[in-house]
């Protein structure tokens, strides 16, 4: 995933950066809610 992010077309920057900010929004809500 970072690859892309690093290296992919402006379009796959985009997915995998809304990807990647999902992820870490939910990670960091379970943190909270634990």
């Amino acid at each position: 995933m970072y690859q892309i992010a690093l290296h992919g077309s402006e379009v796959e920057k985009t997915a995998a950066a809304k990807i990647l900010c999902s992820a870490s929004l939910r990670n960091g809500w379970n943190i909270q809610v634990q």
